[in-house]
C-alpha cells in the first residue's frame, strides 16, 4: 500500500509541477476591429509587436500560453483556439510570437468564454494563476464577464486577471474592467504603441517576491541576573555559564562581568530571548541552581537594561505572641538555656507530602533565596513550641511572612514549706498527665534570684516543679494559658499533686513530641501533608476547610500511633498490608512483601477495600488535626477516606459509602522519620503476627 501510494504521488508531480509553471495565459484580441488605426498603424501589428518585446523580457521559468479570438471565421463566437498551451517561457516564449505574428483579424469578440478557457488552462482552482486580456472590444456574443470574474475569484486558489483597453473609450472600458476588479487584478488604459508596451510589461510581469523588512538593528543589552529581587546582580563568581537562545535560532554565550554592575553586556538582535544560567555553590543551602527566563529585547535605540530575577525571595518575620516582633537573629531571656530566640526550616512539598530532607533552614530568623513553588515553613521558639505554616511563593517574588507563634511567658515560682523560694529550682512543663505527651525542662531561676519565664502557647499544661532532687517535695499543678501575648506567674508551693479532675484535663494533649524532645509540634498547625490548591495561611486550618471526611473523635492523634490492619482479616492481619500511623495522626500504608524483604512503605497514596474485596488505591494528599487524621482532596472519583480513633486499642477505617470498618492495633509504638525518609519504630517490637 506504501509502495502504490508512493507511485500515484509521483505520478501527480509532473501536473502539480506544469501547473504552477504554467501561471499566465495571455488572451489576444483578433476580431476584425483590431484592423483599426492608430498612429497610421494597424491595432494588432502594434499588438504583436509589443507582445514579442515584452514576452522576450520574462525568465525563462516563468509559466506562458496564449488563446487567440476571432482569427479563423467570421460571426462566430465558437472561434477562440487555444494557440499555446501553458508552459515554460524558455519552451513557449519563441511559439506565443510566432501564433500572435499569424492571428488575422476577423470575426467577433468572445471576451468571457476565452478568459474562462485561459483560466481553465493554467488550472486556477489548483494554483495561483494570471490571465491578461489585450482587447480593443467589449463583449459581443452575449455573456457577461463580470459574473464570469466572481465566479473565477471565488472558485480559485489564487487567481487574478488583468485587462488592457487598446484603444477603448471609456464607456467601453467600464464594460470589461470587471474582469480586474473583481479578481484583484488591474485595468489599464492603451491609446498608443508606447502605452500598450508598457501595459503588456507590467500585466505579463511575474508578481514581484516581497521584499523582506530589514533586520532590526542589535541592541545594546545590559544583563542583571539576580538570585531574587533586591538580591546583588550576579557575575562571574556566581555563575558558571549564561547562555542565551533568541529569534531565527541565535545562541549566543555571554561573557560573563567581574563586577556588580551587570551580570553581561552584549549586543542582541531585537525579538524574544531565552536565557538559561548555571549557579555554582556559594554558600548556605540550595544556592546552586539551573534557572530558565525570558525577556524582550524591543526595537529602537539606546541601551535596554534587563533585570531579572531567577529565584524568589523568602523573608520570615518572627512574632512571639500578641504581635510583638522579635528582629532576626535576636533572643529574649528564657527559663530554658536562659535565652530563646526562633529557629525555621523549609520542607519542599512533593507529591503533596513535605519531602524528607530539608530545603533551607534559618538559625535566629529566615531571609533565603528559594525556588518557586509550595513549602511547609515550620519555626520553633526557645527550643520548645513548634508551628508549621504553608507557603506559596511565586517566581520572582519577596514573600515576607508574619510567622505568629501566639506564646505567653509563663513565670514558675517554686516555695519551700516556709513559703521561701527555693535555692535551685527546677521545673519542667509537660501537655498530658505523668509519663504522656511532650514534656521540656529549665531552670527558670537565674543566680541573682530573677526568674525567667518559659513560652506557652494556649492550653493546659502540667508544670512539675521544687527544689532540685526534692523528691516527694516537689509539686505538680495544672496551669491553663488563656491565650496568647499574656504575663501569667505560677506560684508553686511543696508537695502539691494534681487532682483527678486535673488529669481528666490534661487527657487531650496539646501538640506532639518533634524528634524526641526538641519541639512541641501545635496539633492545629502541624501537617505531615498539605491538601493542593489551599490557600489557608497554616495547615491546621487547610485540614479543617478541605478535608472530606471528619470524625468527631475525643483521643488525641497520639492515641493512633502504631501499626493497625483491618480486624476482619482475622489473627494473621498483622503480617499483612498495614496501616503505619504516627504520633501526629498521619498514616501511610505498609505492604508486607514477605520474607526477609518485610515491610515497604508506600508514601504515594492511600489504599482501601473496596465493594468487591480488591484494595483501591487513590493518590491522595493528607492532613489531620488534634482528633483525627484526614485525607484531603482525593483525585477525581476516589472514594472519601477517614481514620476514626476511639481509644487506645479501636480505629476505624471509614471509606466512602460503604462505611467503617473496625482496624486492629498490631503495635502501640510511636513512629518517626529517619533520614532516609522512611518512617521507624522508636519501639522495636515485633509486629504481632509477622512471621
Amino acid at each position: 500500500m506504501l509502495r502504490l501510494l508512493l507511485v500515484i504521488l509521483l505520478a501527480a508531480l509532473p501536473l502539480r509541477l506544469a501547473a504552477q509553471e504554467a501561471g499566465t495565459m495571455i488572451v489576444l484580441d483578433a476580431s476584425g476591429s483590431m484592423w483599426g488605426d492608430i498612429g497610421g498603424r494597424t491595432k494588432i501589428e502594434i499588438a504583436r509587436e509589443t507582445l514579442a518585446e515584452a514576452v522576450g523580457n520574462l525568465p525563462a521559468g516563468q509559466g506562458l500560453g496564449l488563446i487567440v479570438y476571432g482569427a479563423t471565421r467570421k460571426g462566430d463566437c465558437a472561434d477562440i483556439v487555444t494557440a499555446v498551451p501553458p508552459g515554460p517561457v524558455a519552451e513557449t516564449g519563441r511559439r506565443v510570437v510566432s501564433a500572435a505574428d499569424a492571428a488575422v483579424p476577423k470575426g467577433k469578440t468572445p471576451i468571457t468564454e476565452s478568459v474562462r478557457r485561459a483560466a481553465q488552462a493554467v488550472r486556477f482552482n489548483e494554483a495561483k494563476a494570471t490571465v491578461v486580456l489585450v482587447t480593443d472590444g467589449i463583449e459581443t456574443c452575449d455573456a457577461d464577464p463580470c459574473a464570469l470574474a466572481r465566479d473565477l475569484e471565488r472558485e480559485g486558489i489564487d487567481f487574478t486577471a488583468h485587462v488592457v483597453g487598446f484603444g477603448l473609450s471609456a464607456e467601453e472600458g467600464r464594460a470589461v474592467a470587471c474582469l480586474a476588479d473583481e479578481t484583484g487584478g488591474r485595468y489599464i488604459e492603451a491609446n498608443d504603441r508606447d502605452a500598450l508596451s508598457d501595459a503588456l510589461a507590467t500585466t505579463l510581469a511575474a508578481d514581484p517576491e516581497p521584499d523582506e523588512p530589514d533586520a532590526a538593528a542589535p541592541r545594546d543589552v545590559a544583563l542583571l541576573l539576580r538570585d531574587a529581587e533586591g538580591r546583588p546582580v550576579l557575575n562571574s563568581r556566581d555563575l558558571a555559564s549564561v547562555v542565551l537562545a533568541g529569534p531565527d535560532g541565535a545562541r549566543v554565550g555571554a561573557e560573563l562581568d567581574y563586577g556588580r554592575e551587570a551580570t553581561a553586556r552584549l549586543s542582541l538582535a531585537p525579538g524574544e530571548w531565552e536565557v538559561t544560567a548555571e549557579r555554582v555553590e556559594t554558600a548556605g543551602d540550595n544556592t546552586a541552581y539551573s534557572a530558565l527566563k525570558r525577556f524582550t529585547v524591543p526595537e529602537g535605540d539606546g541601551e535596554v537594561v534587563v533585570d531579572l530575577p531567577l529565584r524568589a525571595h523568602l523573608t520570615v518575620e518572627t512574632i512571639v505572641g500578641a504581635g510583638e516582633p522579635l528582629p532576626s537573629g535576636e533572643t529574649v531571656p528564657s527559663a530554658v538555656a536562659g535565652r530563646a530566640g526562633a529557629s525555621y526550616e523549609l520542607r519542599e512539598i512533593v507529591r503533596g507530602a513535605p519531602a524528607a530532607t530539608r530545603y533551607a533552614a534559618g538559625a535566629g530568623g529566615f531571609d533565603e533565596v528559594v525556588a518557586p513553588g509550595r513549602y511547609i515553613l515550620r519555626g520553633t521558639f526557645a527550643r520548645t513550641i513548634t508551628r508549621d505554616v504553608l507557603v506559596e511563593i511565586a517566581e520572582g517574588e519577596h514573600k515576607v511572612v508574619p510567622f505568629d507563634f501566639a506564646l505567653s511567658r509563663v513565670v514558675v515560682a517554686a516555695l519551700d514549706a516556709d513559703g521561701k523560694p527555693v535555692t535551685r529550682q527546677t521545673t519542667v512543663l509537660a501537655d498530658g498527665p505523668k509519663g504522656a505527651g511532650f514534656s521540656r525542662g529549665g531552670g527558670g531561676l537565674r543566680k541573682d534570684g530573677a526568674r525567667l519565664p518559659f513560652f506557652l502557647p494556649a492550653g493546659r499544661w502540667r508544670i512539675n516543679a521544687g527544689q532540685e532532687g526534692g523528691g516527694q517535695r516537689r509539686s505538680e499543678v495544672l496551669v491553663e494559658v488563656p491565650g496568647a501575648g499574656g504575663d501569667l506567674t505560677v506560684t508553686v508551693g511543696e508537695g502539691e499533686r494534681l487532682s483527678e479532675t486535673d488529669r481528666a484535663a490534661l487527657a487531650v494533649p496539646n501538640c506532639s513530641a518533634v524528634g524526641g524532645k526538641t519541639g512541641c509540634l501545635l496539633g492545629t498547625d502541624t501537617a505531615a501533608s498539605v491538601p493542593p490548591g489551599t490557600a489557608a495561611d497554616t495547615v491546621g486550618e487547610a485540614a479543617g476547610a478541605n478535608s472530606v471526611a471528619a470524625a468527631d473523635d475525643a483521643q488525641g492523634a497520639g492515641a493512633l500511633a502504631g501499626f493497625w490492619a483491618m480486624e476482619e482479616d482475622g489473627p494473621d492481619a498483622c503480617a499483612g498490608n498495614v496501616l503505619a500511623i504516627d504520633g501526629d495522626g498521619f498514616f501511610r500504608l505498609r505492604i508486607y512483601l514477605g520474607g526477609a524483604t518485610g515491610f515497604t512503605t508506600a508514601v504515594a497514596g492511600v489504599c482501601a477495600p473496596g465493594t468487591d474485596g480488591a484494595a483501591r488505591c487513590t493518590p491522595v494528599a493528607l492532613s489531620q488535626d488534634r482528633r483525627s487524621a484526614y485525607v484531603d482532596r482525593p483525585a477525581e472519583g476516589a472514594p472519601e477516606i477517614a481514620i476514626k480513633g476511639g481509644g487506645a486499642d479501636s480505629a476505624e477505617l471509614c471509606v466512602g459509602a460503604e462505611g467503617c470498618k473496625p482496624l486492629v492495633r498490631c503495635q502501640a509504638a510511636d513512629l518517626r522519620v529517619a533520614e532516609s525518609g522512611e518512617q521507624v519504630l522508636d519501639a522495636p517490637a515485633p509486629v504481632r503476627g509477622q512471621p
